[in-house]
């Protein structure tokens, strides 16, 4: 089971989003899934995050209708580049009430195990506005690098700290009194088994140091409940469960409470004895959250199955300047497809190759021309109208064996890349071209050379291309999404049809339609978004 990060609901999903936990996930899936795995992906809204509320203050509504407008557009990104889950809405009326009950019953265990303690913390408070100046209200320099920053934690180095430590704190307000609030804390008592625990499940040496820093700066203990009005209420008041430690925890157990009931399982993935692995996907901006909240409390809880691996991502930028909803500097994926021509499965082979997970990337507007453009639009169209132009209906004939040992050691190579801990998904999608090559190096091939290429290309570009994979499965008689096991299967084709090519040629100025930049103008009489 796969479990991707919350996102917060006060905008659609990005490219940068979608380049980290959401494609790799959903292509780990798809590989496994093609091998005859059960592979499931869950998410949601994190609906209670507190930049919620900064949206809703601007555009002059409530909280929940921000939630929820922005919960279904985060769905529509996911649906538009087929990243498959199942995305639950933490707000809806079937759900909500066990969802707080989850939350608050995680809380309520810890509390009772002698596992937290109480910390008094300075804030800021605007009576003229109620609200404490925490969260998406407060932003200043980090105390660890001194990046600007805001909220809990620092986009920059990974770092979390509470309100009081920024340096040059900042707020819209003026009316500011100071306040000491008690928070609750999670005691990590266990920091040894939690370090082994980390280094065994591989996680890159740097959100490692991020941990390590964390633990110098604040000490062995992680935040449970933060100052605030909108969120989900803990003992006193004003004080709410915080959403990015135990709440990433909590949320991930609902998630696998309703997965258990909608499959008729007999335990939660999470159970002890469960077989199940569990993989949690999530950027360095959430380290802290995962290495020392999520991976913390149930090491301290004891019968809660830790997350067997962690897929971890580093930031995406936009023409060298990070994604960033807030600023309005980003690339949605639904554009792209609607407003300039582009096949979601050029996004997805694109965001495969040029992915941050193992350092920070960048999406170039002419790099993905050239993708998009030549190798896909041109070369692997040419291939594919050049293959499929060789075929005859009735059986096909044998697979030629000198093809097949090739494609095994592409499928393995691919594998490799695509197996936890050591995930590559640059190279798995390099594995497209490496059978790009074999394809090219055919001359003037025979019908039953191109009949097993084409399969061959089924095979290895579904977790990568399932759009373009599945037409040519179909193509060749199967029915559904290309797997292992029916690999050699010889379906009786019907006489061949000409291949409708997916890919088109985009132009620069296509692509530009789709692309706000952050301090760019809009023509005159239009609108974001």
């Amino acid at each position: 089971m796969f479990v991707q990060v919350m996102p917060t609901p006060n905008g659609r999903l990005h490219l940068g989003h979608m380049s980290g936990p959401y494609l790799k996930a959903d292509v780990m899936a798809r590989h496994l899934r093609s091998r005859g795995v059960e592979a499931h992906v869950v998410s949601g809204a994190d609906a209670y995050e507190s930049h919620v509320e900064l949206k809703a203050s601007q555009l002059g509504c409530s909280e929940r209708e921000v939630a929820t407008k922005f919960h279904a557009l985060i769905r529509r990104e996911l649906d538009a580049l087929h990243v498959q889950c199942d995305f639950v809405d933490p707000l809806h009326p079937e759900v909500h009430d066990e969802y707080l009950a989850f939350n608050r019953r995680t809380v309520d265990q810890l509390v009772a195990r002698g596992l937290t303690t109480s910390v008094r913390e300075k804030v800021e408070y605007s009576p003229s506005t109620g609200r404490y100046i925490a969260g998406c209200w407060i932003a200043g320099t980090c105390p660890q690098c001194g990046a600007e920053s805001g909220s809990y934690f620092c986009e920059a180095c990974g770092a979390h700290y509470k309100p009081q430590d920024l340096g040059d704190r900042k707020t819209a307000v003026s009316d500011l009194e100071p306040l000491w609030v008690e928070s609750l804390f999670l005691k990590l008592t266990r920091r040894r088994e939690l370090e082994a625990r980390v280094e065994r499940m591989g996680i890159d040496p740097e959100f490692r140091r991020i941990l390590s820093r964390y633990f110098a700066a604040q000490g062995e203990i992680v935040r449970l409940t933060n100052p605030g009005r909108w969120g989900m209420s803990y003992g006193a008041e004003d004080r709410v469960i915080f959403t990015y430690t135990v709440g990433l925890l909590s949320f991930s157990l609902f998630c696998a409470e309703l997965f258990k009931r909608s499959r008729g399982l007999a335990m939660s993935p999470f159970s002890p004895a469960s077989d199940f692995v569990t993989v949690a996907s999530f950027g360095i901006d959430n380290a802290v959250a995962y290495l020392a909240g999520v991976l913390g409390a149930a090491v301290e809880l004891g019968d809660i199955k830790p997350f067997d691996f962690f897929a971890t991502n580093y930031f995406y930028h936009l023409e060298g300047k990070k994604f960033s909803t807030s600023r309005d500097h980003l690339v949605c994926a639904s554009d792209l497809i609607r407003d300039s021509g582009v096949a979601p499965d050029a996004i997805r082979y694109f965001l495969g190759k040029v992915n941050p997970e193992k350092e920070a990337r960048n999406f170039a507007i002419s790099e993905f021309l050239e993708v998009n453009n030549r190798t896909l639009a041109g070369e692997l169209e040419a291939l594919l109208a050049r293959h499929f132009g060789q075929l005859s209906g009735g059986e096909p004939a044998d697979a030629p064996a000198g093809l097949l040992r090739e494609l095994e050691g592409v499928l393995q190579e691919q594998s490799a890349h695509l197996s936890l801990p050591a995930v590559c998904m640059a190279d798995a999608a390099r594995c497209i071209d490496t059978w790009m090559d074999v394809g090219r190096r055919a001359g003037a091939p025979e019908a039953a050379h191109s009949y097993w290429w084409l399969k061959g290309l089924a095979l290895v570009a579904y977790p990568f291309m399932p759009v373009v994979a599945e037409r040519i499965w179909g193509h060749l008689g199967h029915e559904g999404a290309p797997t292992y096991a029916t690999f050699l299967a010889r379906p009786r084709t019907r006489p061949p049809q000409a291949w409708a090519p997916q890919f088109a040629e985009v132009s620069a100025a296509a692509l530009e339609r789709s692309v706000h930049r952050e301090g760019a103008a809009l023509p005159k009489g239009e609108v974001r978004k």
